[in-house]
């Protein structure tokens, strides 16, 4: 650790008393042997450096990156703009798997989740499709799958209205429904 503490921080001597198997060496960092380290309240920060966990991390609440406060279970903010990567999802997408990001109002924590960025596989190579959804009720209602408006196939097929659009530019217009638009092109079996 390259600050002096000069104020009790972390009590090694009760890490000791409750596990035989603790280590520790501040001068090149902590070690812990079996049983980890348990932060119970106060939190765990870090003000120069990185650290690095060879196994997992466990979190049982929220993890925030630039914010004292997350919302989710993994809340990243940043003050000035970004050009480049923000966030990498990856998972299991395959067949009926989906990842999502949502945008909302930014006082609530799972209502009023308007608008999202979806990735859902249709393969079990992660292969899929992309989806701008949006919530379009004036309710505390969230976004989900069901809501896409707007499809981008990996096969280039675009899809408006239609989530599984099977040509170049598949546009689905509700029977019946009013169109007051400059634009209006309607066209069957593209």
């Amino acid at each position: 650790v390259s600050t002096i503490l000069t104020t009790p921080i972390l009590d090694v001597s009760t890490i000791l008393k409750n596990s035989g198997t603790a280590t520790s060496s501040f001068a090149g960092g902590l070690s812990l042997g079996t049983g980890g380290l348990n932060i119970t309240s106060g939190g765990l920060y870090v003000d120069v450096g990185d650290v690095l966990f060879d196994q997992k991390l466990v979190v049982n609440g929220n993890v925030g990156i630039g914010t004292t406060g997350p919302v989710a279970p993994l809340d990243i903010f940043r003050g000035s703009a970004v050009n480049g990567t923000m966030l990498s999802i990856r998972s299991q997408l395959d067949t009926g798997n989906y990842a999502m990001i949502r945008f909302g109002d930014q006082s609530q924590t799972t209502l009023y989740q308007k608008g999202a960025i979806i990735y859902e596989g249709v393969a079990s190579s992660a292969r899929g499709k992309f989806h701008i959804a949006l919530e379009n009720t004036d309710t505390s209602a969230s976004v989900a799958l069901t809501d896409a408006r707007l499809t981008v196939q990996s096969d280039g097929n675009v899809g408006i209205g239609d989530s599984t659009p099977e040509g170049v530019l598949d546009a689905d217009i509700v029977d019946n429904a009013t169109e007051d638009g400059d634009v209006c092109i309607t066209v069957d079996n593209v």
